[in-house]
């Protein structure tokens, strides 16, 4: 994409003097300061912009005291070599001190981009130039292009031994093989041969009981006996000629060694070939993000010409608007005069209207005096009729509160008391005295009888009605307690299956992706501390390849790490959604590991059809994506939501 770019920015009828300059790494943006757009004039005289090159270099003013030339860092055409002698390269601090004793001709830069020129002109570095984008992308094509070299060589050395290693593995294989075959061949033999002994053992006690029990046949039987010693020395003889066993362990075991000291050696041929691969494809994605940068930068320069254009247009509506300002201060002086005139007018409306106010204020006076002294006759008045009507409702509420003393007391009304007493029409009522002397005996009287409950049958029912009540809602509870255990027993059992279920199923798929993860190893789920397993704990056990089975706690905190995503992973499968949120998962994984975890990432999204958003900062996750979504800062100030689809800009970039 680099050398596309360059190649593209090389097109016209004279090449550029930018073609012709290398500059060291870090000074770019000092060249393009000091330079600036003289950098794209070419060195044909026939062009219509050219350097033609001066002598008198040495004549050139001397730089202030410290000051390098930034001839020492640019490797240019001679026809450049006057300007480069007069241009210096000093600190962003120092600058500002030191161009006070620049010569005529001469200017300071800095490494940012800064420049002081001798006549008093500064420039402060802000976003990069063209012509140091360009060298930038320059220097870093040539370091590309060294780095591509070194790594082609080590992919090749990697690939030779990788080569040589797997045909000494072939040849280790073939050798093991082979000893494999004589060890079962000589194992075989011996086998044969000690049945052949234990067979003539047999035959020779057979003879010797024969010869013991029949005299007659000892001829034959020494016959026989001598026969089977015969037989029983070749059989000796020819295991005596078999190899020795140990001889042949000792074999194998080599083989062994070797073949798997051969399995090393191509397994880190593999990996250092994987790692080559790695760096090449990293590099050309920088190669790719480079030229994303270019559209941006080429989009930006865009957006500037475009609010040019506005500004433009802006200028030219406010000097409008400042030819129409100027021919409203005549009509501004009008409106001033004639608004005077209307002002005097108004003074003298304004004159008649306070006399006529005066009046209406002394009327308004008058009649407020009068108001007052009505109201408090009014208020007097007001007093009076309360004071009469607070006595006459006293008097009611005492006749209405003898009546009701009446009632309570002797259930009749106050005109049948006197009846009720005894007294005849016309006689003398007795004394207040002797009347509140015979009620105290009365009453004390009748408390001496006793209190009698008036109300105790009809508070028995209602006791009764309410023992009634309690009853049946002691039932009731009793009856919602049992059917409230057995919905718990019930809804314990079925969780009981269903967690068995989903532990059965959890446990099955993180085996099943921790093998996936580690290529190789196994792990598992465990119910610990109870044999219920709705109150037993859980606990993980995991054997990466090449160690034991353990609890989770005693592995690394990358293999820590991995085992998690399975376990998560894990339950996942179990009950997949169509959208997952992973944040910062890879954060504590290596570039092999997450290399791991994006194939079975990608495994997962074509298993489960679930789309996963990943929140990350890892460049090898990114590069691993479908689609790209971040925030970028196109100009100072402004941010901007930047969406990128990895596989149409693929598309594009094998297109061009």
């Amino acid at each position: 994409a680099l050398r596309r770019v360059l190649a593209s920015q090389a097109d016209g009828d004279w090449p550029a003097l930018i073609q012709s300059v290398d500059v060291e790494p870090g000074y770019e943006n000092a060249l393009a300061a000091a330079l600036g757009d003289d950098l794209f004039a070419s060195l044909d005289h026939a062009a219509p912009a050219f350097w033609s090159g001066r002598e008198g270099v040495a004549h050139a003013g001397d730089l202030p005291m410290g000051v390098a030339p930034l001839s020492r860092y640019v490797a240019a055409p001679p026809a450049l070599a006057l300007r480069l002698a007069m241009v210096g390269i000093v600190d962003e601090e120092q600058g500002a001190h030191l161009a006070a004793a620049l010569a005529p001709g001469q200017r300071l830069v800095s490494r940012k981009g800064d420049l002081w020129r001798w006549d008093g002109f500064v420039t402060r570095a802000e976003a990069k130039t063209a012509a140091a984008i360009r060298l930038e992308q320059r220097n870093r094509l040539h370091q590309l292009e060294k780095d591509f070299s070194v790594a082609e060589e080590r992919a090749q050395t990697a690939a030779e031994a990788h080569g040589a290693a797997q045909e000494e593995f072939t040849r280790r294989q073939t050798n093991e093989r082979d000893a494999r075959a004589l060890f079962i061949e000589a194992r075989r033999a011996l086998d044969t041969a000690r049945t052949r002994q234990v067979d003539l053992e047999r035959e020779h006690e057979r003879a010797t009981t024969r010869l013991a029990s029949i005299a007659e046949a000892m001829s034959l039987a020494e016959a026989d006996r001598t026969e089977t010693g015969g037989e029983l020395n070749a059989a000796r003889d020819e295991k005596s000629r078999l190899p020795d066993a140990s001889v042949i362990a000792e074999g194998v075991g080599a083989a062994r060694e070797a073949a798997a000291k051969a399995r090393a050696e191509a397994t880190e041929a593999r990996a250092a070939h994987n790692d080559l691969s790695r760096e090449s494809e990293m590099r050309g994605r920088r190669i790719d993000e480079i030229a994303r940068e270019r559209s941006v930068w080429a989009t930006r320069s865009e957006t500037a010409a475009g609010r040019m254009t506005e500004i433009d247009e802006r200028l030219s509506a406010t000097n409008a608007a400042n030819e129409i300002a100027v021919a409203q201060p005549a009509e501004i002086e009008e409106k001033r005069s004639a608004l005077l005139d209307q002002i005097g007018d108004a003074e003298k409306t304004r004159s008649a209207a306070g006399d006529a106010l005066a009046i209406a204020l002394t009327r308004a006076q008058d009649a407020d005096r009068t108001a007052k002294s009505c109201d408090a006759a009014a208020a007097e008045a007001r007093e009076a009729r309360a004071r009469l009507q607070a006595q006459s409702e006293a008097a009611i509420a005492r006749v209405e509160e003898a009546t009701l003393i009446a009632h309570e007391t002797c259930n009749a009304t106050p005109e049948e008391l006197p009846e009720i007493a005894e007294f005849k029409d016309g006689a003398e009522l007795p004394a207040r005295a002797d009347i509140d002397a015979k009620l105290e005996r009365y009453k004390r009287e009748r408390e001496n009888l006793g209190g009698v409950n008036l109300r105790a049958d009809e508070e028995m029912r209602e006791v009764s009605a309410r023992l009634e009540e309690l009853t049946t809602e002691r039932e009731d509870c009793e009856g919602a307690i049992r059917k409230l255990r057995a919905a718990i027993g019930s809804l314990n059992r079925e969780a009981r299956e269903r967690l068995n279920a989903a532990f059965e199923t959890v446990n099955r798929n993180f085996s099943s992706l921790f093998t996936r993860l580690f290529n190789g190893g196994q792990a598992e789920l465990r119910l610990i501390d109870s044999e219920d397993v709705l109150e037993a704990g859980l606990e993980i056990y995991a054997s990466p390849p090449g160690k034991k089975l353990a609890s989770m706690s005693l592995m690394s905190g990358g293999e820590q790490a991995l085992t998690a995503t399975a376990l998560i992973f894990a339950v996942f499968m179990a009950n997949p959604a169509p959208v997952c949120v992973l944040d910062e998962v890879d954060a504590p994984l290596d570039d092999a590991n997450v290399e791991r975890f994006c194939r079975l990432l990608h495994e997962m999204a074509q298993e489960t059809k679930t789309r996963f958003l990943i929140i990350t900062h890892h460049a090898l996750t990114m590069s691993r994506m479908n689609r790209l979504f971040g925030v970028t800062m196109v100009e100072r100030g402004v941010s901007q939501l930047v969406s990128v689809d990895l596989h149409k800009a693929e598309e594009l970039a094998a297109a061009e």
